[in-house]
């Protein structure tokens, strides 16, 4: 989760809405406030990779009851009523068999938060005061999922990473989604 401290009061000072990307965030708190609760709104993914899944979809969390109404219409094509549509909006629904995955993996998050906190963990034991290899900073006050572990590494390590280590974290079971190409 970013400040939100921050990001809070430049909006206010600058009269701007604050709408966070929230994908990775589902059960996120910061000094025990869920991280639905800031800004303007906040767009949750459930796609599979997430901490908390309905194989595919997501949510948008807000406070202004104003935007009910765009935001039905966005995810529904557009249409009010047997006979009004109001703009071409999209199918965003989320199917039964969807939010039937999403109550059956509410039961394990707490578990799953668990497993994820451990890797994370175990990455920074390991990889914590290798040169090239910046961490990102835990800050305090937040209670994370651990929905993954980021680590960039400086350009200096990306030839080397790629090539001589990732088949062999492949080949221990480490899930890795390189963002960058892979070098031959």
């Amino acid at each position: 989760m970013c400040d939100v401290e921050t990001i809070e009061a430049v909006a206010k000072k600058h009269n701007l809405k604050a709408i966070y990307d929230a994908a990775h965030a589902f059960a996120v708190k910061y000094k025990g406030v869920s991280s639905a609760n800031f800004g303007d709104a906040s767009m949750f993914s459930f796609h599979a990779t997430k901490v908390f899944n309905t194989i595919e979809g997501g949510a948008v969390c807000f406070a202004d009851d104003v935007l009910i109404d765009t935001l039905n219409d966005m995810k529904n094509f557009g249409i009010r009523g047997p006979e009004r549509v109001v703009f071409a909006g999209g199918n965003a629904k989320m199917n039964e068999f969807q939010a039937a995955m999403g109550v059956c993996n509410l039961r394990h998050l707490d578990r799953e938060i668990a497993k994820r906190k451990a890797v994370t963990e175990r990455y920074r034991q390991h990889l914590e005061g290798i040169k090239g290899i910046r961490l990102c900073n835990i800050y305090t006050g937040k209670e994370l999922t651990k929905t993954g572990c980021i680590i960039p590494f400086s350009r200096m390590n990306t030839n080397r990473i790629t090539n001589a280590n990732y088949e062999r974290l492949l080949s221990k079971n480490t899930a890795i989604l390189a963002r960058f190409k892979k070098r031959s």
